[in-house]
């Protein structure tokens, strides 16, 4: 299944449900589309034009220590990125 897919679905079933789970519950719903829109690749952004960011939390990232991933765990897509 589509990650973009997965999260739709899993957004409809947590509107459809909200009134019938416990806030527990919808909470998990949330955190399992925030990990799955994670896993979404995203370019890294320029901060001072001299440092390259975690377009999700800001954190620094280096090509040769976070090879895919961020240390808040957003997939890093370093095409066209020297």
């Amino acid at each position: 299944m589509e990650i973009e897919k997965a999260i739709k679905l899993l957004k409809a079933d947590k509107n459809l449900i909200s009134r019938k789970v416990t806030r527990h519950t919808f909470y998990e719903y949330e955190e399992a589309v925030q990990a799955l829109e994670k896993q979404i690749p995203k370019k890294p952004v320029w901060r001072h034009d001299t440092q390259l960011c975690c377009s999700n939390c800001g954190a620094a990232v280096y090509r040769d220590v976070h090879w895919n991933y961020c240390q808040c765990g957003q997939k890093i897509d370093w095409e066209d990125e020297q």
